[in-house]
């Protein structure tokens, strides 16, 4: 609860912490500042409605500084989707690149089980020069096969 921690006592956060929050930190903080916002707004509109029923004008200046809180916590709930964001895509993509490898070492096996040493060598030759980005995982494949 770094963040909300942080939140709490400056009313601001960094970009930097947001980077490091977990995505449970990110959704209670989110929560926190749109409760803000209600709360805010509540205020302009009891504000708002004094001025009319009693013709009086409230302090320009703390309308001025309400209005921009308001906007702030607007503008860091939408920087919290976007770290949000980020997280979920990287951990989709993380997920993929693993299940990719699995695949690929499935496929590997079947291949060694059923072919000849050279058919083998000849097709992964082939699959890597048509797929470069998984020649990465070939070589580490390679490697492993000499060392055994």
């Amino acid at each position: 609860m770094k963040v909300l921690d942080t939140y709490l006592k400056h009313k601001s956060i960094a970009r930097d912490d947001l980077a490091k929050a977990s995505e449970s930190e990110l959704l209670e903080l989110k929560d926190l500042a749109q409760k803000d916002i209600i709360r805010i707004d509540k205020q302009l509109l009891n504000a708002i409605e004094a001025e009319t029923r009693n013709g009086k004008n409230h302090d320009d200046d703390w309308r001025n500084k309400a209005t921009l809180a308001k906007r702030f916590k607007g503008l860091l709930i939408n920087r919290i989707n976007h770290e949000l964001g980020r997280q979920r895509r990287a951990a989709i993509e993380q997920y993929r690149s693993g299940k990719d490898e699995s695949a690929i070492h499935s496929l590997v096996v079947a291949m060694r089980a059923i072919l000849t040493r050279e058919q083998v060598k000849e097709v992964l030759t082939m699959w890597r020069k048509t797929r470069p980005e998984h020649a990465a995982y070939y070589n580490q494949q390679e490697e492993q096969n000499g060392k055994d």
